[in-house]
């Protein structure tokens, strides 16, 4: 994975010279104790900046389950689309924090693909535009974070969420109304 990171600020513990090619090993790195496989990244705060090589082997770790690269800098970068597109990941992918890194353009539709995902944090970016009411494919999301972006108009009602933090309510059955989310997206 870490050759893969070129245009990125390597990670101390990643860098090659050190000899450190076991990747479970690496700072902000999880396994799976079982299988050894990568499930958990966080590189969050880690002064990564540029644009996110697309064809990092990132996107190919077919158990990763948890991705947080919040508190970067990928200014202007429209990636996000890209990030969401990789068939081998879709269905894994339970947590993705993407918040505080200068993304730029609309949310792409296609993470929509994402079947798993509970939770997932696009705050504090420059995304504009709609928000997709393919969101409300997400059956499993649980919490949506889209504070401080560009975004207009409310949020769809096929999303399904409501209150603070524009979370689905588990403990009624009553569906939310329309007020309830023409209040959320207005705070």
């Amino acid at each position: 994975m870490r050759d893969q990171f070129n245009m990125w600020t390597f990670i101390p513990s990643w860098k090659p010279e050190e000899g450190n090619i076991d990747s479970c090993s690496w700072d902000g790195v999880q396994c799976n104790e079982n299988t050894g496989r990568v499930i958990k990244v966080d590189l969050s705060s880690s002064c990564l900046q540029g644009s996110i090589n697309s064809s990092s082997s990132l996107f190919t770790l077919v158990d990763l389950e948890w991705l947080d690269l919040s508190f970067n800098d990928f200014n202007g970068c429209k990636l996000l689309g890209q990030v969401m597109s990789y068939g081998k990941i879709l269905n894994i992918f339970s947590d993705i924090s993407l918040s505080s890194n200068r993304f730029d353009g609309e949310i792409p539709t296609s993470i929509s693909n994402l079947k798993g995902l509970q939770i997932l944090s696009l705050a504090n970016n420059s995304l504009h535009g709609h928000i997709p009411s393919c969101l409300g494919n997400l059956t499993d999301l649980e919490s949506l974070d889209l504070f401080d972006n560009y975004l207009s108009d409310k949020i769809p009602p096929e999303l399904g969420l409501c209150g603070r933090p524009l979370s689905k309510q588990r403990e009624t059955s009553e569906a939310p109304t329309n007020e309830d989310h023409m209040e959320a997206s207005e705070e």
